[in-house]
C-alpha cells in the first residue's frame, strides 16, 4: 500500500510538472484527485485498515494538514504543495503499525513456528528412540515354530534371513512378549521380514493383557509393511501379542516396546 501510495503521489507531482503539461487545463484537479489516493493508501498502510479517506483520518486523529482533501473541487497550487508534503511525511513515518510490516511479522512468526515445530518433532522423535525397549531380555513366545531362528547368524530354517522366529502356517499365528508385571507403555514398533513375504504380517493386531485370557486389541494395521510404529498412548498390561487375524504364518525381524 506505501509503494502504492508513493506511486500516486509522484504521478501528482508529474501532473503539475510545467515541462509536460497535460494540455488540459486541470493539472491541479488531477493532481487532486492522485493526491486523495495517495491519501487514503498512505493511511491504509499506516493503520493496516480499511476505510474512505474521511474515516481514516478520523480514525488516525489526522493529520490536520490532509483535511483540506475532504473538501470538493480541486485544490490550489499552494494547497497542493502543503498535501505533498504532509503525505510525504506520512510515508516516512516508522509504520509499526502498517498493513505491510504486520504481514512481514506474521511471515517471520509463521517461519518461527514452523521451524519451532520441526525442532519440537525431531527432539520428541529423539527422545522416543532413546526409551528403552521394555521387552529387551523379556521371554517371549509364539504359537508354533516351524524353524530355529538365530538372527545372529542371519539364517532361519536354512533360509539367510534376519527373522528372530518362524511360525507355523496356521489360523491366528502370534508372537507374545511377556513384560514381567503390569507395564506402561505408549509405542510399539514392530520390523517385518525385509526380505520378502511382507503380506503375511497382514492384517496385524496388538493386543494386551494382564493373565493371557482376557485380550484387549490396542492397534491395528491392514496393510502390508516393512516397519510399523504403532501408538497405543495409556496402554499398560504385562503381556503384549502380536497376531495374524487369519489364516497365515507369522515371522518378525523385531518387537520393540517403548
Amino acid at each position: 500500500m506505501a509503494r502504492r501510495a508513493a506511486a500516486h503521489l509522484e504521478a501528482a507531482r508529474r501532473a503539475l510538472d510545467p515541462a509536460n503539461p497535460l494540455g488540459w487545463g486541470e493539472e491541479e484537479a488531477v493532481a487532486t484527485t492522485l493526491l486523495r489516493d495517495a491519501a487514503r493508501l498512505a493511511l491504509l498502510a499506516a493503520s493496516g485498515q480499511e476505510g474512505t479517506l474521511e474515516a481514516l483520518l478520523e480514525r488516525r486523529g489526522g493529520p490536520a494538514a490532509l483535511r483540506p482533501l475532504l473538501e470538493p473541487g480541486p485544490r490550489s497550487r499552494e494547497q497542493i504543495a502543503v498535501l505533498q508534503a504532509a503525505i510525504d511525511e506520512l510515508l516516512t513515518e516508522p509504520l509499526l503499525g502498517s498493513l505491510e510490516l504486520q504481514r512481514a511479522q506474521r511471515r517471520r512468526l509463521v517461519r518461527l513456528c514452523f521451524l519451532a515445530a520441526t525442532v519440537l518433532g525431531l527432539m520428541a522423535t529423539l527422545a522416543m528412540a532413546m526409551r528403552p525397549n521394555l521387552a529387551r531380555g523379556k521371554p517371549w513366545r509364539t504359537s508354533s515354530s516351524a524353524f530355529a531362528c538365530n538372527p545372529r547368524e542371519h539364517q532361519c530354517g536354512g533360509a539367510k534371513t534376519d527373522i528372530l522366529f518362524h511360525t507355523k502356517e496356521e489360523n491366528f499365528p502370534w508372537f507374545e512378549v511377556d513384560l514381567g508385571q503390569p507395564t506402561a507403555f505408549s509405542e510399539v514398533v514392530v520390523k517385518n521380514r525385509t526380505d520378502g513375504f511382507l503380506e503375511r504380517a497382514s492384517p496385524l493386531v496388538i493386543e494386551v493383557s494382564d493373565n493371557r485370557t482376557a485380550w484387549r486389541e490396542v492397534a491395528r494395521k491392514t496393510e502390508a509393511f516393512r516397519s510399523w510404529e504403532a501408538s497405543v498412548p495409556g496402554a499398560k498390561a504385562r503381556y503384549l501379542r502380536l497376531r495374524v487375524d487369519r489364516r497365515s504364518t507369522l515371522h518378525l525381524e523385531s518387537v520393540v516396546v517403548r
